[in-house]
């Protein structure tokens, strides 16, 4: 018997769990949706030295991306020595960006047990979604009634650019075209200043709308309203306009309980309720 396994055995005979089953214990992940993701670590390989920026910065950006584009599940557990092994840098600078993440509420540190992916909290996506509606459609309350013939060719080719890349399942470029299409409205209302308030908003819920794109249905359904809202645009009716965007987010916070229910792990303890 190894010294590793006579260790193991020490501590299964005094009744005390292993630190792999305390892990399991707070990660206790089964999901239908983004299996893929539980798989092999994708951050982008070794970070180039000489580049300039900080090593720090980059593994932070990298984690906080891969965080928000579901490659890292929600509560899954995450490595210091894993993570500085597939980007070819020194634990340091991974600790370092570790740390900043927990102060921005994506990574959860469990004293004793060890570091996981925060888990989404289904309120904090209402109360975000609740505030993007009142700001959003009251903006779009502010369009004049006719728009140049130039700006709604422009939310048109996004909107066929979006269908595009939902065809061939291209999410990056979708959610890409989805946050150009919706921080172009407020500019077009007069209102540009209000897109950090909303982009603060979206990236609540962002982990909730990649998660929708498995959805058959999601992606299309989305791009059918991003439609519709130019077409009510180019016939001089912002109020209509508005009201297809209003249902538009509504739709996020259905995805989320759905999503909640399918895999309350993902989620901190809140019990979901449907419309």
């Amino acid at each position: 018997m190894s010294a590793v396994e006579g260790q193991t055995a020490i501590r299964r005979r005094r009744g005390r769990p292993s630190a792999a089953a305390q892990r399991e214990a707070v990660n206790p992940l089964h999901s239908d949706v983004a299996e893929s993701g539980d798989s092999a670590l994708d951050l982008g390989g070794p970070i180039e030295l000489g580049s300039g920026r900080p090593i720090r910065q980059e593994v932070h950006e990298r984690l906080r991306n891969a965080i928000l584009n579901v490659k890292l599940l929600p509560g899954s557990a995450v490595s210091e020595n894993e993570i500085a092994g597939h980007m070819q840098v020194s634990r340091t600078p991974v600790r370092e960006a570790m740390q900043r993440l927990s102060l921005e509420g994506m990574i959860q540190v469990v004293p004793q047990v060890g570091t996981f992916v925060a888990r989404m909290d289904l309120e904090r996506i209402r109360e975000a979604l609740f505030m993007r509606e009142a700001v959003e459609c009251t903006a779009m309350m502010r369009l004049p009634a006719t728009l140049p013939r130039d700006e709604l060719d422009a939310l048109k080719t996004c909107v066929s650019r979006q269908r595009a890349a939902g065809r061939r399942g291209d999410v990056a470029t979708v959610l890409e075209c989805d946050e150009w299409f919706h921080r172009r409205l407020l500019e077009l209302a007069g209102v540009p200043g209000a897109w950090r308030y909303v982009l603060e908003a979206r990236e609540l819920h962002r982990r909730v709308r990649v998660l929708a794109q498995s959805r058959p249905d999601a992606p299309q359904r989305s791009q059918e309203q991003h439609a519709a809202i130019v077409t009510e645009l180019s016939a001089g009716r912002p109020a209509a306009a508005a009201d297809v965007l209003r249902e538009h987010i509504r739709m996020n916070v259905r995805f989320a309980e759905e999503i909640a229910n399918r895999n309350p792990n993902y989620f901190t303890a809140t019990a979901p309720r449907q419309a």
